[in-house]
Formats: C-alpha cells, sequence, structure tokens
C-alpha cells in the first residue's frame, strides 16, 4: 500500500507540472535549427530597444514591476492590465539603457487582461516593434519571449527565451513554454519575424503553463483602449465591471442561470428579480450558463439598459428591463467568479469519461499536459487523483507504459549507478521532442565523450567534465558538498564507477576540481576560446553522457558579472525629485547609514557629476568599485553639503539583507528545483535551459559543438547560469599536470 500512495502522489504531482510537446508539424534538422537561431538572435537585436520596464511614477523602487512593449514611433505602449491597474494614472517607463519617460495609463480589459500606456513626450521617435497575428497560431509554433524578469536592472538588457506555441486555452490566452517570472508581466511574445503576437499575463505551476494575452485582444479592442475605456471583469478585479446585482448559478440543462441571490438596492432588486427566478436570454439571445452571462454582460459598460429575458413564478413580465452599474457602486470587489454547484453523477461520469480520453491520448503521444481551465473543470488538484485513479481501476491499460510515460516527462533524481546505462538517450516519448533533442545531435559528438555523473553512494549529485586525460574532472562544489559523507564517486561508463577525491576547491566560482583515485585516463574537453560572451538567441544545450543533450536553449543574457565585487554599492532606496534624486530609506548596516546619509535627503551629484535621475546615480555608484570613496553633494533641510562616502560591496549587503521576497522566491521554484547556490558568480553566461540541479557541471555547447562553458547552477524558472570557457581554462591551469589538458 505504501508503493501505491507513493505512486499516486508522484502520477497527481507530474500531471500538475510536467512540461508537455503537443504533436509536431514537421520535423527539426540541425539545418532547420540554424535557421532558428539567426531568427532568435535578430529578434534580440531588434525588439529588446522597445522592451520597457514600469513602475509607478512616485515611488521608492528603482527596479520595474512589470514589462511593456513600444509598438509605434510615438510611445504607445501595451502591456497587461494587472501590471498598471494599481498605479494610478501615470507610470514611469524605463528603457533598457536606463533612460525613463512617464507615461498614461489608457484603457484597460479586465476580462482579458490587457493594457495601453503612452508616452507623454510624443515629440520625439522611440524604439518600437511591428504587431503580428495571433488569429492562425499552431502548436509548435517556435516563439519568443521578452520582458524585464525580476524586475528592472541597469546592466542587464530584458533577458530572450526560447519557446513554442503549446495551445491556446479556452479562456482565448495563448500557452507557451517560453519560461516567465514576475517582472515580465506585460513584456512581448513575438513570432520569429519580430512582430508582437502575445503579451504575458500569468504562469501557471509548470514550466509550459505561461500565459499570453493574444494581440487580436488588442486589435479587437484597439479604439476603446486608446479612449481610455476600462472594461470587463472575471480575470481581474475590475471595479467599474457591469453587474446587475444577482448572484447566479448553473443549471443540469444548460437553460438559462438561476438566481440564487439578490442583492438589496441593486438594478437587478429594483427590476423585481427573485431568488429562483431563470434568466433564459440576454438581449434576445440564449443564456447557456453563468460564464455566457458574464461575458455578454461585460460587453456593455455600466450605465447602459440591458434586456433580459425571464422565467418566473411571480406575477413578472418575462421581459426585465435594467441599467447595469459598476461593481464599485455595490461595493463588491476581488474575483467575479460565479457560484458554482457541486457535480451531478452524470456530470461526473461525463468528466470521467473525458479525463479517461486524455489520459488515452497522452500514452499515444507521449506528451501528458493539463491546461489551468481543465484542472479546474475536474475539480482542482484535491480531485485529480479521484479521477487517475479511476481510470487505473477502469481502463485496460499497461501499467507499466503509464508509469513509462511519467518516468519520460520528469526522470528521477535516485537510480542506481551499477545498473544506470549513462550513454543511454533519455526516454522522450514525444515526437517532437525527441526530433529537437536529436537534431542537436552533431553538436554534441566532441563533448559526449568527457561528460560523466557524480555520485554520493546510490545518489547522482552532479556531472563533472574530463578536464584532463590523468584523471581530472571539474565539476560544481556545492552540490558534491552539501549531500551526505559517502564515497564520492564518478561512473565513467557502465558499471564502470570509481572513487575520487577532491583536488581543489574554486569557492567564488562554486566549482571543484576532482580527480580519479585509480588515475585513469579520460578524454578531456576541447574548449572553445573564442566564445567569451556568445550573442542573446544564440542557440545552446547542456550535455549529457549520451549521444543527446539534458536540455537545449538560447543564450538570454551576454556574460556578466554577478559578485557585485567589481561596482560600488551606497545601500539606499531612491525615487525622482525636482532637484535630483531623494533618498526614501537607508539600509541599516550599509555604507550610506555608516556616512551619515539619511531619509529625506536629496543627492544632487556624485564627484561633480549631476545625478538628476535615479538612474543616473545608478550609473554613476556603478562605474565606481568597492573601497572607492566618492564625493556626494546633497540637499538637506534647504542646505546643499558635501560628503565623502566609502562604498560597500552589493553581494555583502545582499547576503545580509536578502532581496528576494518570499513570493518572488516561490515564483523562482514553480515547476523547477534551484541549485543550493544560485548566484554570486563572478562571470556567466545566462542560458534559459531547464536544468535539474544534478545535471550542473556538464559543459555547455552551441550549434556548432564549441565547448563554450560549464553549467553551474539552475538559477529560478527562467534562467540557468554557466562558467565561460576562459574563465575555467584560467582558473585550473596551474592546478593541472602541463600534458594531457584540453587546451
Amino acid at each position: 500500500m505504501k508503493v501505491m500512495r507513493v505512486f499516486w502522489s508522484i502520477a497527481l504531482s507530474l500531471l500538475l507540472t510536467a512540461v508537455a510537446y503537443p504533436d509536431t508539424r514537421g520535423q527539426v534538422t540541425t539545418q532547420s535549427l540554424s535557421a532558428i537561431e539567426q531568427r532568435v538572435q535578430e529578434v534580440a537585436r531588434r525588439a529588446s530597444p522597445a522592451t520597457v520596464s514600469l513602475t509607478p511614477l512616485n515611488t521608492s523602487r528603482r527596479d520595474g514591476i512589470g514589462s511593456g512593449v513600444v509598438v509605434n514611433s510615438q510611445g504607445l505602449i501595451l502591456t497587461a492590465a494587472h501590471v498598471t491597474m494599481e498605479m494610478g494614472q501615470q507610470v514611469a517607463v524605463i528603457f533598457p539603457d536606463g533612460e525613463r519617460a512617464t507615461g498614461r495609463v489608457l484603457g484597460l480589459d479586465f476580462s482579458r487582461d490587457a493594457g495601453m500606456v503612452q508616452i507623454d513626450d510624443t515629440g520625439r521617435s522611440y524604439p518600437y516593434v511591428e504587431l503580428g497575428d495571433s488569429s492562425n497560431l499552431q502548436k509548435n509554433q517556435w516563439c519568443v519571449a521578452l520582458g524585464h524578469s525580476g524586475g528592472y536592472v541597469y546592466d542587464r538588457p530584458p533577458p530572450v527565451r526560447l519557446g513554442r506555441v503549446i495551445d491556446i486555452d479556452e479562456d482565448g490566452f495563448i500557452m507557451s513554454n517560453s519560461a516567465l517570472i514576475g517582472g515580465d508581466s506585460g513584456g512581448p511574445l513575438f513570432d520569429l519575424h519580430g512582430r508582437v503576437i502575445g503579451i504575458h499575463s500569468n504562469i501557471g505551476h509548470s514550466l509550459s503553463q505561461n500565459n499570453h494575452v493574444p494581440i487580436s485582444t488588442f486589435v479587437e479592442n484597439w479604439d476603446r483602449m486608446l479612449a481610455g475605456k476600462r472594461f470587463g471583469g472575471g480575470f481581474l478585479a475590475n471595479l467599474n465591471r457591469p453587474m446587475i446585482g444577482a448572484q447566479l448559478t448553473d443549471r443540469d440543462d444548460s437553460k438559462g442561470v438561476t438566481v440564487r441571490r439578490v442583492k438589496a438596492d441593486s438594478p437587478a432588486s429594483r427590476a423585481g428579480l427573485k431568488p429562483g427566478d431563470i434568466i433564459v436570454a440576454f438581449g434576445g439571445k440564449p443564456v447557456k450558463d453563468v460564464d455566457q452571462f458574464i461575458k455578454m454582460a461585460q460587453r456593455h459598460e455600466p450605465g447602459e439598459i440591458i434586456q433580459l429575458t425571464v422565467k418566473s413564478s411571480a406575477a413578472l413580465p418575462s421581459a426585465v428591463s435594467l441599467e447595469l452599474v459598476s461593481a464599485k457602486s455595490l461595493g463588491a470587489g476581488g474575483s467575479a467568479t460565479p457560484s458554482r454547484r457541486p457535480l451531478t453523477a452524470k456530470q461526473r461520469a461525463d468528466r470521467q469519461k473525458e479525463f479517461n480520453e486524455k489520459i488515452h491520448e497522452a500514452l499515444r503521444t507521449g506528451a501528458l499536459y493539463m491546461t489551468p481551465g481543465e484542472l479546474e473543470r475536474y475539480g482542482g488538484s484535491e480531485e485529480l487523483a479521484t479521477y487517475l485513479k479511476s481510470f487505473t481501476q477502469t481502463e485496460r491499460v499497461s501499467q507499466r507504459r503509464l508509469q513509462q510515460l511519467l518516468a519520460s516527462i520528469l526522470p528521477p533524481r535516485a537510480i542506481n549507478p551499477y545498473r544506470f546505462d549513462p550513454d543511454r538517450p533519455a526516454l522522450v516519448s514525444e515526437v517532437f521532442h525527441r526530433e529537437v533533442l536529436a537534431a542537436f545531435r552533431p553538436s554534441q559528438v566532441k563533448a559526449t565523450d568527457a561528460a560523466h555523473y557524480v555520485f554520493r553512494g546510490n545518489e547522482w549529485v552532479s556531472m563533472a567534465t574530463a578536464v584532463h586525460r590523468g584523471g581530472y574532472l571539474i565539476t560544481k562544489a556545492s552540490e558534491i558538498e552539501g549531500h551526505s559523507s559517502r564515497p564520492l564517486q564518478v561512473l565513467v561508463s557502465k558499471n564502470r564507477l570509481y572513487r575520487a577525491t577532491v583536488v581543489q576547491r574554486y569557492r567564488e566560482h562554486d566549482l571543484a576540481l576532482i580527480r580519479l583515485v585509480n588515475g585513469m585516463e579520460l578524454e578531456p574537453i576541447v574548449w572553445d576560446r573564442s566564445a567569451w560572451s556568445p550573442a542573446p538567441g544564440s542557440l545552446v544545450s547542456a550535455v549529457s553522457s549520451s549521444v543527446e543533450p539534458f536540455a537545449m536553449g538560447v543564450v538570454s543574457v551576454r556574460t556578466r558579472d554577478l559578485s557585485g565585487k567589481t561596482k560600488g554599492f551606497l545601500g539606499i532606496e531612491t525615487g525622482p525629485h525636482s532637484r535630483g534624486v531623494v533618498v526614501k530609506g537607508v539600509m541599516p548596516g550599509g555604507n550610506a547609514a555608516k556616512y551619515g546619509v539619511r531619509a529625506g535627503d536629496v543627492i544632487l551629484s556624485i564627484d561633480g557629476y549631476v545625478c538628476d535621475t535615479p538612474d543616473k546615480l545608478i550609473r554613476a555608484i556603478s562605474s565606481t568599485k568597492p573601497g572607492q570613496q566618492v564625493r556626494v553633494s546633497y540637499l538637506r533641510n534647504g542646505e546643499i553639503s558635501d560628503r565623502v562616502v566609502t562604498l560597500g560591496d552589493r553581494e555583502r549587503n545582499d547576503r545580509k539583507n536578502h532581496y528576494l521576497g518570499p513570493r518572488q522566491a516561490e515564483m523562482e521554484r514553480m515547476g523547477t528545483e534551484v541549485s543550493h547556490r544560485s548566484t554570486g558568480f563572478s562571470s556567466v553566461i545566462q542560458t534559459d535551459i531547464p536544468l535539474r540541479p544534478e545535471q550542473c557541471g556538464s559543459p555547455l555547447v552551441d550549434l556548432r559543438g564549441n565547448v563554450i562553458g560549464i553549467n553551474i547552477a539552475r538559477a529560478g524558472r527562467t534562467k540557468s547560469y554557466a562558467i565561460p570557457a576562459a574563465k575555467i581554462m584560467a582558473l585550473i591551469a596551474g592546478d593541472l599536470p602541463p600534458q594531457g589538458q584540453g587546451f
């Protein structure tokens, strides 16, 4: 019974979090991947300058809370409604180069999470992108996501992510596996021609559940949104959404909706509606259920007169006229989710039949996927296990095949190193995914013999890359040290497991040089000396020891420093001011606090460089180094003063005052597992490869087979990091024997 309980738990988890890939429209080849790479690089180059960060205009935050994209030279921005709905009428628009503008919030479609912003200064020309067509998107169509993930970062452009269209869900949202995170909301989704096909809206628990507002939603309501209209409801808490003041429930016969409650002094009560009445038509059109009624109402605005056709036991005319009012006027807020009745036995049986067909289809295609709407239809995660259990009890299917399907989507971490064949490709049932990985085979050939699995006892903890014929390998230090004290072993090939010892640790880079105890020869990796900073959009893969990679993705951001050791840090929170930059807050223990900087001070300049915007202040401080002294000119109580301040270390401050809030930290782990150490590296290549922590230590190769780095960390939902090849070559050269290196 314990085994069965574990199986049900795993099965439920996989149904909710698995990354799925639908049927293919055509075979993927190495040549087609090369063409895709060129397209993605071009999209990244052209679209990045127009992808902006949005934040409230008067705020102490210097980072954006959402994204947007400029779609004409006059500065019209498309974004998500939920990004701007709490900002008031004006927002700060931050371009990737740090320049700022002020924008006005225009129309918002609360039912589809669509919003518009217009930059006030229309006298200049802004970088912009073209609109695409979302009406004929197809499954497996490649797409590119940009956005200011986690908020605006001065020296980081919006990270590039490659993906494919998974589906168009029942609510009309585009669903893709281009992974998103907080800060991306409102950012653009592009086709491979660089045209906007969607705007980022929300995410699910799976890496493949990333929802985007179709660009057709904006086009359909373009004039309405340009005019500043705010309409719709249901998806967001729109206090201006139209309401009649009655709670409605579905009927078993799908012929109308039943009035369950009527709010006092509402349009419904004034029109004479009573609990038990049945609304069968809206404006002469039949009503089937509550969802349809809400959608019909959302096409109107408060103040409009509508006509309902009602069946009632009371002496009430069949035609009822009433005036729609806003949710705010009724004291309503929150969600517009209608009241639901429990499923009848027939409805439950119908749902089970649908579910069974879905699982049978998954067994045929190897793809197991469930949209958020389908999950709600089956009663949520609490009820899903019941459907799955009923399926296995009533359907004649191979339990082995079912478990293989689940295992192919999320391979187990616990593997027996004495039975495991590292040369065997991972089990991938779905055709398109298998073809994508197979197309990377030519780029794997040179590196695959140097990639090896590392174990602590029977637990797979990391990968290691051979760097010298004398049995030397480089691996991720925190993964091999953060586990049990059982012997460190390297699986060289099937049934060939050898003890290893640590030769050297490189703490700054979280790397460890290890050596096989028996000193057997290994085929070393051959590094690429030239690709110090591959271009964003370059296709890359994480090499496994088999002919196919663990996973593929793109370079999201050029090589950069995450340690904070090369940039000075003042330790203040700022906001705009008419005279300069106002200090909104001083971080406890930071250097600003030590040297007497106070909240309310207005910084005028740094070493004579005028700082009249927060971005110029950031630029001035970022050009310095920790320990450097700067002269700060500031305004306090109407008097201008100067103060010499020694700058601090950003990395040290972040360790003391961790900047990720609990919500952002939770999102970073949705659909993935984060490495023990995931940041603070002095030089990294950022990719969107969906690695698992134990796959770190593997080579990172480009589409031409060049080894450009070592995967060092799974850092969150949207990003993985790799240490560049040039950095590793310089790091380990002095610790290896002179002969046998792959340099």
